[in-house]
């Protein structure tokens, strides 16, 4: 389990077995420590199972245990802590820091790594490479340097990392049983036979091979195909391939608008993609702030797709269904059959003749003459205005209340207009009325959307409003048994099953798992939320009728008070047609935001590897946590390109320009696809870390580059911080720039979030207001500055990991690394010493600080491993060690199977000790018994040695073998993922292994295992293309169907 020194593998683990053997034979073990010993092991691993504590407190109080009742000695208990292979450990967690904190490995590794579109495709790229490197290499060194690496790439390729890390750990054991130097225990095992046989039996570097291989393939064929069900996570869906389409009203804010003016750039969670040109047809990928958008024009979105709704409504947009992307028009195809008024566009797009045309029955309804359309007392609540120069005549049907004339006379007066004359009548519980008025002032006429909207507000705070209800956008998944499933969108009617459209429509048939993006109207069962139990219920073919009912009148409901409303109640028939909806589809809960979402800018450095390719070639665009809003390219002084002006590089005076100009510097929009150049601008929108995170991609610097280098502190002190402004504060009405905030506060404002909003503009040019949070980069000089100042923000708040990299010292940081395992390798210095300097000139270069290497130390993981020395040696000193070894070997014995049950018996001992012990001291434990067997049967003494080298490697726990130890934190594992996911890859090892020692040829098991591993790489990486290719087809049916 730990890496011994050469000197250390041929006398630790002996002499402790020597020791244990002179006391056995001068005195009987005393039952009740073998009685105790079983019980404290039990009640340890309850404990560890049911992780109601710590696992290093449980390690630590087995430990105590045995030094309570003198079963070790305090000596035996504590040894483990001074032990070179376990303080090795420690120390290269601190060498794994330094690396971690230049940030550039990350990016790099993920480039050699690639970019998998299946978790197998992942899997591969790890155990392949990870088993070849440890069978030359100690293996936890390679697992330490390679944990944050995977991490990261897991991160960004959207990867989950409990199926990475453990094929991690598992690699490395894997490589380290196929030659001698693979792993310690090997060597441990190695050095016993030569010290009991001398010369006789002679051990060679690729002996072991012969058997560890094949073992080796049989391990990566397990993981690759049993990991997607007994190990969790699962891969992330990148929903940012939803494509979601509104088009321009006139009606709109943003009509006649540039992007920048219309705010529609500046909502959290939904980004603009592309613009549809109504008048011409022509599709714009790259979309500036300055384009002006035009009524008709049909936008692209995508992000968060529950927050569409209110976006589009905000933004007066009409959100593309099925029902109206046929239509070539600027309106939707079902505002001709609502009732004019009802809505502002069922209003304003019909003529001034058919807005007259609804006056005139309104006021034959009010006059009560003969033939009058009473089925308006039916409609909707509606506000009908007409305008003929400075006469303006507003209907209005409302329900009525008390108080209603009063104040719909006020609200006009303060709308400039003069009434002239008045009819109203009361018909049950709907109030009447026309208004007859006259501008007051005729330079500033009300226009048809303003009354319409003033009125409107007006009646919907007392329940006769007009407000349109019921629009919300969600996402469905398809259940099993489905009456959508088999078919296409094209033969469901979505309005009459659920009332509802399809906002992306998917080109394929649809099928259970399907998830569709629907916008669900007033009266939509969908908006209304199931018992809790409902489809746990459904499953099981239990359904509650009278659960149902209750449902239906109002007693549960989604939390929307429009869908809970007895006017939407109203709109479903019965029961059975909610059931029904509920059956076909089940609503898909948004997850939760990671926090506020910052706007920041990057520019593409000189000499940058960026240079050339564009954005989606370099998987900018794939980040995670991180979108790419858009990519300008800056034109100074009109030339179109950067050049360079008194020795300044022509990026610093492209952002300098920029800088000052107040934006008199002009840019370009360029597309994902267009090859980068030096000085262009990426913005990136994300959380706080993520936005932390783009530091760590070589070539790209901040905007606010030349701002954060003049900040006072040291690199290694500063971190991100939000920062809220205080409504009193000083950087209230003032920008960053005007309030000299670096000088003053000695930190660099990255990016502004407000109220949710990104603000799309130089950091240094925003008007701050109250409320205000600020992303910073600093140290502290700004908590003590701001502690004297302490009115100017009302809330700090340091981003967790948030350090600056040190992207200038990859290089030396790795060959520090690849020196230290080179050395060692060579058996020119130990390991631990190697580590020591390593860790020493990490520090000196300023790779990591001091204290960032005492914090890089996992002391939980010291106290694991330093607890189970001793729990070993409270095993071999009670008697239960051998016990158990005795035990296994007797029924290895019994079973009468020969050379093969003696083998097997003699692995399974080895399997079950080091899961308990540390693989060394079972291996030490089980060598002369193993021996002894193999003398009297007449067993091969090397293949018995080959025996105990290929089994005393522990995968059933986290304790038993260090790598698993290491990836156990890091990969947010139980306990229980150990035991689930290892205990059948013992068993098949052990039953292999067995197999190939005493039953086949070396040559059979070699094709043997080589033929099932690729038959399980066709099968995973087959079905998982299968897979990929579908839904990418899917996703690219999604996309493209909105362009046609």
């Amino acid at each position: 389990m730990f890496p011994f020194h050469a000197e250390d593998t041929e006398k630790c683990p002996c002499e402790v077995h020597g020791r244990h053997l002179e006391e056995e034979a001068e005195a009987p073990k005393e039952t009740w420590e073998i009685v105790f010993a079983s019980i404290v092991i039990i009640l340890m691993f309850v404990g560890l199972v049911l992780e109601r504590i710590g696992a290093d407190h449980v390690m630590l109080i087995t430990m105590t245990m045995f030094m309570v009742t003198e079963i070790i000695t305090v000596k035996e208990g504590l040894a483990g802590f001074s032990n070179s292979g376990v303080i090795t450990v420690m120390i290269l967690f601190v060498v794994a820091e330094g690396i971690s904190k230049t940030g550039a490995l990350d990016w790099y590794m993920s480039k050699l790594l690639g970019a998998p579109k299946s978790i197998a495709s992942a899997q591969l790229r790890i155990l392949i490479p990870i088993t070849f490197v440890s069978a030359f290499l100690n293996n936890t060194p390679i697992v330490v340097v390679m944990l944050p690496v995977v991490l990261q790439w897991a991160k960004n390729n959207r990867l989950p990392r409990q199926q990475l890390l453990i094929p991690l750990s598992f690699a490395a054991i894997f490589g380290g049983t196929c030659t001698l130097i693979g792993t310690s225990t090997n060597l441990v095992v190695s050095g016993l036979v030569e010290e009991r046989y001398g010369d006789t039996v002679k051990i060679e570097l690729f002996d072991v091979g012969e058997f560890g291989v094949p073992l080796a393939l049989i391990g990566i064929a397990y993981v690759l195909l049993f990991s997607p069900w007994l190990l969790p996570g699962e891969i992330e869906q990148e929903e940012e391939a939803i494509l979601l389409g509104a088009r321009v009203t006139p009606w709109s804010p943003a009509a006649g608008r540039t992007v920048q003016r219309s705010g529609l750039r500046e909502t959290g969670g939904i980004y603009l993609v592309s613009v549809l040109r109504a008048e011409t047809g022509n599709v714009h990928r790259a979309v500036s702030r300055d384009f002006v958008l035009n009524a008709g024009d049909t936008l692209y979105f995508t992000g968060l797709v529950e927050s569409f709704g209110d976006f589009c409504e905000e933004h007066a947009l009409e959100i593309l269904t099925n029902e109206t992307e046929n239509d070539t028009s600027a309106v939707s195809a079902d505002v001709t059959n609502l009732q004019v008024g009802s809505t502002k566009e069922s209003l304003l797009n019909v003529d001034e003749g058919e807005r007259l045309r609804n006056i005139h029955r309104l006021t034959d309804l009010i006059r009560g003459a003969k033939g009058s359309d009473t089925d308006m007392l039916g409609a909707p609540p509606s506000i009908v205005v007409s305008m003929d120069e400075e006469v303006v005549v507003v209907g209005v049907n409302t329900p009525d209340r008390p108080g209603l004339m009063l104040d719909i006379s006020k609200t006009l007066l303060k709308l400039g207009l003069e009434l002239h004359h008045t009819e109203a009548a009361v018909h049950g519980t709907r109030s009447l009325s026309i208004w007859r008025t006259e501008t007051i002032q005729s330079e500033d006429l009300p226009d048809l959307e303003k009354i319409w909207s003033v009125l409107n507000a007006l009646l919907s705070t007392d329940g006769g409003a007009t407000k349109q209800r019921g629009l919300r956008v969600l996402r469905a998944q398809i259940r099993k048994g489905s009456r959508l499933e088999g078919k296409t969108a094209s033969e469901v009617d979505f309005h009459k099953l659920y009332k509802a459209a399809l906002v992306v429509v998917p080109k394929s048939q649809l099928k259970e798992g399907d998830v569709v993006v629907l916008q669900a109207k007033e009266g939509s069962p969908l908006l209304l939320e199931p018992p809790a139990d409902f489809y746990k219920q459904l499953d099981d073919k239990n359904v509650s009728k009278s659960l149902l009912k209750s449902l239906v009148s109002g007693r549960s409901s989604r939390t929307d008070s429009e869908a809970a409303s007895a006017s939407h109640e109203s709109d479903i028939e019965d029961a059975a047609g909610v059931e029904g909806a509920w059956k076909d589809l089940q609503v898909v809960t948004p997850r939760a935001e990671e926090g506020l979402e910052f706007l920041t800018a990057m520019a593409v450095a000189e000499k940058s590897g960026l240079v050339g390719k564009s954005a989606n070639q370099h998987g900018i665009t794939r980040l995670p946590s991180v979108y790419l809003v858009s990519i300008d390219r800056p034109t100074p002084a009109g030339t179109g390109q950067l050049t360079m002006q008194g020795g300044k590089s022509g990026l610093d005076k492209a952002l300098s320009d920029f800088d000052k100009s107040d934006h008199h510097v002009s840019s370009i929009a360029i597309t994902r696809d267009d090859p980068l150049q030096v000085g262009d601008i990426l913005w990136f929108s994300g959380s706080a870390s993520a936005v932390g995170d783009l530091r760590k991609i070589p070539g790209l610097r901040s905007f606010e580059s030349e701002e954060v280098s003049k900040i006072e502190d040291t690199v290694f002190d500063r971190r991100l911080v939000q920062a809220v402004v205080a409504r009193s504060g000083a950087l209230v009405g003032h920008t960053v720039k005007e309030a000299r905030f670096r000088s003053r506060y000695g930190a660099a404002v990255i990016a502004v979030d407000r109220e949710g909003k990104r603000i799309h503009d130089h950091p240094g040019q925003i008007k701050l207001h109250a409320g205000d949070v600020l992303l910073l980069e600093a140290g502290p000089t700004f908590f003590s500055k701001s502690a004297e100042h302490d009115r100017s923000f009302a809330l700090l708040a340091e981003v967790e990991d948030s350090a600056p990299p040190r992207l200038s010292l990859i290089i030396p940081a790795v060959l520090i690394v690849v020196t230290m395992l080179a050395v060692y390798t060579a058996e020119l210095i130990d390991l631990v010493v190697g580590g020591l300097l390593a860790s020493f000139l990490m520090v000196a270069i300023g790779c990591l600080s001091e204290q960032e290497a005492r914090d890089s130390i996992h002391w939980d993981i010291y106290v694991i491993i330093g607890s189970a020395f001793g729990i070993g040696s409270g095993m071999l000193n009670s008697g239960l060690a051998d016990i158990v070894a005795d035990f296994l070997v007797d029924v290895g014995k019994a079973i009468s199977l020969g050379e093969a049950g003696l083998v097997a018996a003699i692995m399974l001992a080895a399997f079950l000790i080091s899961s308990i012990l540390t693989n060394n001291a079972a291996a030490a434990l089980l060598f002369p018994i193993a021996m002894n067997v193999a003398e009297s049967a007449g067993i091969d003494l090397k293949l018995m040695s080959f025996a105990l080298m290929l089994s005393a490697s522990d995968y059933m726990t986290p304790y038993g073998y260090q790598t698993n130890l290491l990836v156990y934190g890091p990969g947010g594992y139980t306990f229980g993922d150990f035991v689930r996911f290892g205990i059948p890859l013992q068993l098949l090892l052990w039953i292999c292994g067995a197999l190939f020692l005493t039953v086949f040829d070396w040559y059979i098991s070699w094709i043997g295992s080589a033929v099932v591993l690729a038959a399980v790489m066709a099968f995973r990486l087959l079905g998982d293309a299968s897979t990929s290719r579908s839904n990418q087809s899917r996703r690219n049916s999604l996309n493209h169907q909105v362009f046609q």
